[in-house]
């Protein structure tokens, strides 16, 4: 018979908040470099695909409002646009993060799969919704609090997905870690964003290599400051155990 328990990989959240969890951003961007080279081809096809249905959506956009150029329309178009595009993205960019989460503890996922699920989520889409919202609020302003938005409900979404916490808490958990740990986590994202720039200039064939390592970067990032559940599944055999992890 087999034995099944819930174990947690990675860090622990209340070690996190009191700023105790050791994180060096250039040993998780190695093994997220490392995972890419093995599981590429998933994180490129969900990325693929969330590109196309974000295009597909400014092209139908574009005919239904007869938009020529999306710079120049009105507060109300854009408002819609804004929705729209978080209504489509939110739940497949999770998919995407959570991917790289499962990768990071050695599991196995299926874009799609995980797409349908974010995309019956209500929740994930209010969060998402408010997130866009408090980020273009940010914006209004100056430059500087909206990117500081951006960047610390950045774990928002995937720890409302992975952690089932309630809207308010896993925004407000995202902005306490980000708080602790932002010449990492800061230093990641704007090393992300150079290289997503290098990356057109290389007609973005670049694009093969660092969409892949963005997400399970993250995915390392996530599991060393709030930790995975798994389930450990002890299979005995008459030689030795043989166990088998299962993302709870």
């Amino acid at each position: 018979m087999s034995e099944e328990k819930k174990i947690t990989l990675g860090g622990d959240i209340d070690v996190t908040l009191r700023g105790q969890t050791n994180i060096e951003l250039a040993s998780c961007a190695k093994e997220g470099w490392l995972l890419s080279k093995k599981n590429r081809g998933s994180l490129l096809q969900g990325s693929l695909f969330t590109l196309s249905m974000s295009l597909l959506l400014i092209f139908v956009i574009q005919i239904w409002f007869d938009v020529q150029d999306l710079q120049n329309i009105s507060m109300e178009v854009s408002f819609l646009l804004n929705v729209l595009f978080t209504l489509l993205t939110a739940p497949l960019l999770t998919a995407l993060m959570l991917m790289g989460i499962r990768q990071s503890v050695g599991m196995g996922s299926v874009f799609i799969n995980l797409a349908k699920q974010m995309s019956t989520s209500a929740l994930l889409i209010f969060t998402a919704l408010m997130i866009g919202a408090l980020v273009n609020v940010g914006m209004s302003i100056l430059l500087l609090p909206g990117v500081y938005l951006s960047m610390s409900m950045a774990f928002a979404l995937p720890l409302l997905a992975d952690k089932k916490l309630r809207p308010s808490k896993a925004i407000l958990l995202s902005v306490q870690v980000f708080n602790r740990y932002w010449r990492t986590l800061a230093a990641f994202y704007i090393a992300a964003f150079v290289l997503f720039i290098a990356g057109l200039f290389t007609l973005g064939l670049a694009y093969f290599w660092i969409v892949p390592w963005y997400f399970n970067t993250k995915g390392v990032l996530y599991r060393e400051l709030f930790g995975v559940e798994v389930i450990s599944s002890g299979q005995p055999t008459a030689s030795h155990k043989d166990e088998t992890m299962f993302y709870a």
